[in-house]
C-alpha cells in the first residue's frame, strides 16, 4: 500500500483498508490469504491464544514469508 502512496488507518480499521486496497488493484488472491493470515495467525492466535502445533505454525510461517516475498516482487 505504501508503494502506492496509500496506507491503512490505524486500528481495527486497518484490515478493512487493506481488503479495499487489495479489491482496488484487483489482487483477490492477495485478498485471500491475506484474510486467512489475518484470521488463523492473528485472530486465532493473537485474540484467542489457540496455539497451533509447531509444524503447523513453521508451515503457516513460511507462507507468510513467501507471501511477503511474492508482494514485494509485484507478483
Amino acid at each position: 500500500m505504501r508503494a502506492r502512496g496509500q496506507m491503512p488507518t490505524p486500528g481495527p480499521q486497518a484490515h478493512t483498508d487493506r481488503h479495499a486496497f487489495f479489491e482496488k488493484i484487483g489482487r483477490y488472491d492477495l485478498q485471500k490469504q491475506y484474510a486467512f493470515f489475518a484470521d488463523r495467525l492473528h485472530g486465532a492466535c493473537f485474540y484467542n491464544g489457540l496455539l497451533p502445533h509447531e509444524e503447523e505454525m513453521n508451515r503457516w510461517l513460511g507462507e507468510v514469508h513467501q507471501y511477503i516475498e511474492d508482494i514485494k516482487a509485484g507478483i
